[in-house]
């Protein structure tokens, strides 16, 4: 019995995990075309897009530290990939 409370005690405390929001087609379609125009969205903007999207805004905040992660990373490895050609 004591073995069971005890073990209870040892296991770190944990939140429940957050779901993973699944962007429907149509929602990636307009998020990509607002990163296109422009790679920050604050204030009216960014309400106004998870509006019209039923988007919380901070789907949308997130959304958009994401996508600059991945152009910058695209960015860094298509740079890569041309500094390879350049020294065959």
């Amino acid at each position: 019995c004591y073995e069971t409370t005890a073990g209870l005690f040892l296991q770190p405390f944990r939140k429940n995990k957050r779901i993973r929001t699944a962007f429907s087609p149509q929602q990636l379609v307009e998020l990509e075309k607002a990163f296109e125009l422009n790679h920050y969205v604050i204030g009216n903007e960014r309400r106004e897009l998870a509006t019209n999207l039923s988007l919380t805004e901070t789907q949308v905040k997130v959304w958009f530290q994401n996508r600059r992660t991945k152009h910058k990373r695209v960015k860094s490895e298509s740079g890569k990939a041309a500094n390879s050609d350049n020294t065959k």
